[in-house]
């Protein structure tokens, strides 16, 4: 499966974290820029995508913007039910999460 996903910051509402904040010695940082320059879809191991998780998660946080709870082992199983985490799914459910204030 190869698809181009867009920039992170297409798909969050406009009053949400400002992606320009990211640091770039952050593990978001580099995944991002790849998606934002249309690099193809990538597939993670299970514990870069809990990394990843964890990254945003902190990253939404700093930036004052809630999350719906969510259960990172279920919904990385679900993820996982192809045999591999894909990068734009994985975003896309979390910017799901990500409540509009």
């Amino acid at each position: 499966m190869s698809r181009t996903a867009a920039p992170p910051s297409a798909l969050l509402p406009r009053n949400t974290a400002s992606w320009n904040h990211l640091d770039r010695s952050s593990a978001l940082y580099g995944y991002f820029v790849h998606l934002f320059y249309g690099g193809e879809d990538l597939t993670l191991e299970v514990a870069e995508a809990r990394q990843f998780v964890r990254e945003f998660a902190a990253f939404c946080q700093r930036e004052g913007v809630s999350l719906e709870p969510f259960d990172v082992d279920a919904g990385l199983c679900a993820l996982h039910a192809s045999g591999q985490i894909h990068l734009y799914a994985l975003v896309e459910e979390l910017v799901v999460l990500v409540q509009s204030e």
